[in-house]
């Protein structure tokens, strides 16, 4: 027993010394924004101190959303990035055949706002997961020399879009993806987060993508991408019936050659990724699948293996007696990188959009987009006492998700499990009402041969 323990302990201490370096060396992208207010605060606005928007862009910066029933957040998301500070930006929104009202937010912000379009889709072409070829209408309907693909729930601080300009073009990126701050209603649903991303910079390693050939990054939160790449690469035709559509973009774009760097962007991008802790679980059905060559049984083959790896070290100090001190060992290594992880997942202080526009059309954020790049983090004028609380009540939550992670790790194993059950029960992958065959995922969802995405 005292052998199994430190092995554990060798074996996480392999993975903490692959992971850590990459991750600590992830920039992060307000530390550009320093530069660029540092550049633009000797021209005020007026003489009233307000900056004017930046008109240092790279081109136009084309803003591609994929909106389905996402009404209720839609609004706050498009009037924060009415207010962003880069000059030249259109904002495309298709709506993939909502139910709820999101045409109809979608039609107030364009009638307001000549910067922001809308596409309508009623009907999903064969072939095609619905995410993927929303995006892919968008960015085709797009005039922009650079496409930023987002979620319709992320918001966005004022010098989001002009720092990830300045950063990309600086360091010659033509493709850059950031990692949010994760807004956790409840301890375990951080717990749940927190695996999660643990797992991915562990054995997908996106803090590597910028350092060779190892490590892919792809956020669906937030990329930005040249656009005559994505094109040449094929874009979202190339992985139409790819469930994990935001990590298979970012390594068909790998492949294809792009240059790719992952930032930390906590205070400047931030998501209510999910609610609750099993709307998260049910998410968790649409991706790991796809890791798995479209396999429920290899999905379920794995969870064994996890749940050793994650369980074995709470269990063997829990009863090890003499020879527990291995698995202490490993149990403190995991619990430090949960920490590095949290760090990156739950920090910072984007208030989602200004209080003063929250909800409200293109024409109503007009002195927000005069003074944006004054405000604070979250854009409001002032920090409001809900904000506070808010952060406070998530740095609670990532301090006990850091301490509690065992609990994420059953989670995660048992949310993985019910994904490979459901996919083996209906021969298929379920989503948002759409059954998509394991044939057909089998057939369409592998890289073609030849392909810029193609695995050699």
């Amino acid at each position: 027993m005292a052998l199994n323990g430190w092995l554990l302990a060798v074996v996480w201490s392999i993975l903490a010394a692959i992971t850590l370096p990459g991750l600590l060396r992830v920039p992060r992208l307000s530390r550009v924004g320093e530069a660029v207010g540092a550049g633009r605060s000797e021209h005020p606005n007026n003489g009233t101190g307000r900056r004017e928007p930046s008109t240092a862009a790279p081109g136009r910066v084309s803003v591609v959303i994929a909106a389905r029933d996402e009404g209720s957040a839609l609004a706050d998301t498009l009037a924060a990035l009415t207010a962003q500070t880069l000059a030249d930006v259109e904002i495309i929104v298709v709506d993939d055949r909502s139910q709820d009202d999101t045409w109809t937010v979608i039609s107030r912000f364009a009638a307001a706002d000549p910067r922001v379009r809308g596409i309508r889709v009623t009907e999903l072409p064969e072939g095609w997961i619905g995410k993927n070829h929303a995006l892919y209408r968008g960015a085709l309907a797009a005039t922009g020399a650079w496409l930023v693909f987002m979620d319709a729930d992320v918001r966005l601080h004022p010098r989001t879009l002009e720092e990830t300009a300045a950063f990309s073009l600086r360091q010659g990126f033509q493709h850059v993806t950031a990692i949010p701050r994760l807004k956790a209603g409840s301890t375990p649903l951080a717990t749940l987060m927190l695996v999660f991303a643990l797992n991915l910079v562990m054995f997908l390693r996106p803090q590597n993508a910028c350092r060779g050939r190892w490590g892919v990054a792809g956020i669906g939160a937030f990329q930005w991408v040249d656009r005559s790449r994505y094109l040449a690469s094929g874009g979202h035709a190339a992985i139409r019936m790819r469930p994990d559509d935001d990590a298979a973009l970012g390594r068909l774009l790998k492949r294809s050659g792009c240059r790719q760097c992952l930032v930390r962007a906590g205070d400047r991008v931030s998501l209510a990724w999910y609610e609750r802790t099993w709307e998260m679980i049910e998410g968790l059905e649409k991706s790991p699948i796809a890791a798995f060559r479209y396999r429920p049984w290899a999905l379920a083959a794995v969870m064994p293996l996890l749940l050793a790896l994650y369980e074995g070290p709470v269990i063997g100090t829990v009863t090890g007696g003499h020879a527990a001190w291995g698995y202490g060992v490993a149990w403190a290594v995991v619990t430090g990188l949960c920490a590095v992880v949290a760090r990156g997942l739950f920090a910072g202080a984007v208030d989602d959009v200004p209080a003063d526009t929250a909800g409200m059309p293109a024409g109503g954020a007009k002195e927000t987009r005069e003074g944006a790049a004054d405000r604070p983090a979250g854009g409001a004028a002032q920090t409001t006492a809900g904000g506070k609380a808010r952060r406070s009540r998530t740095r609670w939550r990532a301090a006990a998700a850091v301490l509690l992670w065992p609990v994420g790790a059953a989670l995660l194993a048992f949310a993985y499990l019910r994904a490979a059950w459901k996919v083996w029960r209906h021969g298929g992958l379920m989503w948002r009402g759409t059954l998509y065959p394991l044939e057909v995922l089998r057939r369409e969802g592998r890289w073609p041969t030849g392909a810029p995405g193609a695995r050699r």
